[in-house]
Order: structure tokens, then C-alpha cells, then sequence
């Protein structure tokens, strides 16, 4: 399976998580809590049509985002790779709580980090 990661990704570590989390969340690897070992089918991993190109795939895991969210990266994304929640609700011209809450899937699935008490970020 590693080896696979690393075809696929080209051992960089975004991707790598990107990619796992992508396989987790299809049901392609799971977690076998009976025996406390991660269990993945290989050869139906191998058969998918994934794309070896890291912006051709970030691209489609964005469109899964919901498009507020995917509104609102887009905005962070003029700032620069880092930006700061009330900086980010001015060009939004929302409140720093709407941002916030458009804000929330992309942080959940790692495509943003924040620094701090949430109220500063960087796109990674």
C-alpha cells in the first residue's frame, strides 16, 4: 500500500493525506476495530481511474466541497496563502461568524490549517 501512496502522490505529504482521506472516505481502506489493523483491498485500489496529476485531483476534491465553502476559498485564495478571518469577512462582506462557518469543511478536511485561536489561517 505504501508503495502505492508513493506512486500515486509522488511522496508529497498533502497529497499523501489527500489521498488517503479520499480512499477512507470511498470505503476503499477501512479500520478493522476486531484485530486493530488497517485493511484495504489493493487490487481495487490499483483499478481506479485516479488521476496522477495533484491539481487535476485537488480540483475535483474541491468541487465536493460545498460551494459556499468553495465561494469563500477562493476569495482566501486572492488574499494569499495566508489570511486572517476578518480580512477574509471584509472581501466576503460577511459577518466573521458566516465566514467562519463557510470556512468549516474546508478546515475539516485539512485543506486549510489555522494559526492561533482560529482566527488565522493558511491554505495548504
Amino acid at each position: 500500500m505504501t508503495d502505492l501512496v508513493h506512486q500515486k502522490t509522488k511522496g508529497n505529504p498533502f497529497f499523501s493525506r489527500q489521498f488517503l482521506n479520499y480512499l477512507y472516505e470511498d470505503s476503499l481502506i477501512k479500520f478493522n476495530y476486531d484485530i486493530n489493523y488497517w485493511e484495504c483491498d489493493i487490487s481495487k485500489v490499483k483499478t481506479l481511474v485516479l488521476t496522477d496529476d495533484v491539481v487535476e485531483f485537488m480540483a475535483l476534491r474541491l468541487e465536493k466541497l460545498p460551494q459556499a465553502t468553495q465561494d469563500v476559498l477562493k476569495l482566501a485564495a486572492c488574499i494569499g496563502n495566508q489570511f486572517d478571518l476578518s480580512t477574509l469577512a471584509i472581501v466576503c462582506e460577511k459577518s466573521s461568524n458566516e465566514s467562519s462557518a463557510d470556512l468549516r469543511k474546508a478546515f475539516q478536511e485539512g485543506l486549510i490549517l489555522s494559526q492561533g485561536e482560529f482566527n488565522y489561517f493558511y491554505i495548504e
